[in-house]
């Protein structure tokens, strides 16, 4: 689900900052890179929401006007 708002917003040319956890969910959102519109940009950062400190960093060094918590998996 991720995936599909980062894409949706990069489409609509908002400006994006992604959080991740590993390598791997970096490259997949990296790909959605691709299409966004001209205006538009992409920034990921590194983030285990279960670290409270790591938390308050992304949000002071990136200042999001929106946050949308979409951490966890559905069974």
């Amino acid at each position: 689900m991720g995936s599909a708002i980062v894409e949706e917003l990069l489409r609509r040319g908002v400006d994006v900052i992604a959080t991740v956890r590993s390598r791997e969910a970096e490259l997949e959102v990296r790909a959605l890179d691709s299409r966004a519109v001209p205006g538009a940009s992409l920034v990921i950062d590194h983030l285990d929401l279960t670290d409270a400190a790591a938390a308050r960093d992304v949000v002071r060094r990136h200042r999001p006007q929106v946050v949308i918590n979409n951490a966890g998996s559905a069974l």
